[in-house]
């Protein structure tokens, strides 16, 4: 098993998992900021509009149609509490590039 930590700007951090055992390769992007009441809710939210579409993937719709395109991709968000911590939490898995044919 191969598991990297990278951590791009204070607070947000990039874990890679990479084992054998499994034909996916799972990507997560973690961000902690403190709980406090001026944040609280805004942090709450930014999964749950990420959901529903970006700029450059405007609707449900169009981010399964990219999921799709990648081999039936899984995306997926979230938010806990940790101590005093708020944490985003997001997911992509796709299929190991070793199992693809072009």
């Amino acid at each position: 098993m191969e598991y990297k930590k990278q951590e791009i700007k204070k607070g947000i951090n990039i874990h890679l998992i990479k084992t054998s055992s499994f034909k996916t390769d799972l990507m997560s992007v973690f961000i902690v900021t403190p709980l406090n009441r001026e944040n609280v809710t805004k942090n709450a939210i930014i999964p749950m509009i990420l959901r529903k579409g970006s700029k450059t993937l405007e609707n449900i719709e169009e981010i399964n149609k990219k999921l799709e395109e990648m081999y039936g991709a899984e995306f997926d968000c979230g938010i806990d509490k940790s101590g005093d911590n708020q944490v985003l939490k997001f997911y992509l898995e796709t299929i190991d590039n070793k199992y693809l044919r072009y």
